[in-house]
């Protein structure tokens, strides 16, 4: 279902995946952050 969508459109499928990328990283950062200050 999504790799159809992704090879479909390529260059949306690739900013996704881009965007999911950062916005896993930003929030692994958040969540470790949190846990040093607790």
């Amino acid at each position: 279902m999504m790799a159809s969508k992704i090879s479909e459109t390529d260059e949306s499928g690739l900013l996704l995946s881009t965007a999911e990328k950062l916005l896993r990283r930003g929030l692994d950062v958040k969540w470790s952050t949190h846990v040093i200050r607790r």
